[in-house]
């Protein structure tokens, strides 16, 4: 496998650092749709849904291994993993947040104590199994 200098690492930076001016971002491993190279780099964009590519892709067979080139580029552009990790988090919140929207979803929060009492009553109505799944679904996770 060759062997990525520093040097090329930051010129990689630079290039997303001029792409996205304004921006704090943060770089994340990430899945692809491809069996032989599963993996990729991505930029999360505090602020925005998901992840962009960066202009310069780069590929990797495992998580292991994108997971640990994301963490050297955060370093090298002088962010702490904890900064690191709002980012990213702050993206797949958001990202969250637009497919619900998307698709619609109703978020109910409710104590396992109402929660149950709910799948009581959906029991008893019947013909709503479905619905009582995802309760039962909600409250072993």
């Amino acid at each position: 496998m060759t062997q990525i200098t520093n040097a090329e690492l930051t010129r990689i930076i630079r290039t997303e650092e001029d792409r996205r001016r304004g921006f704090l971002f943060a770089f994340v491993a990430a899945t692809r749709n491809d069996r032989e190279v599963p993996f990729q780099i991505g930029v999360a964009i505090l602020g925005e849904a998901g992840y962009a590519l960066p202009k310069v892709p780069m590929l990797h067979l495992s998580y292991e291994s994108a997971s640990a080139m994301a963490e050297r580029l955060n370093n090298l552009h002088g962010l702490s993993e904890r900064a690191s990790i709002a980012i990213v988090a702050d993206t797949m919140h958001r990202s969250r947040m637009a497919q619900e929207e998307r698709e619609g979803l109703v978020v109910l929060k409710m104590t396992k104590e109402e929660a149950q009492e709910v799948r009581t009553i959906l029991d008893d109505f019947g013909h709503v199994s479905d619905i009582a799944e995802r309760i039962d679904d909600a409250m072993s996770a």
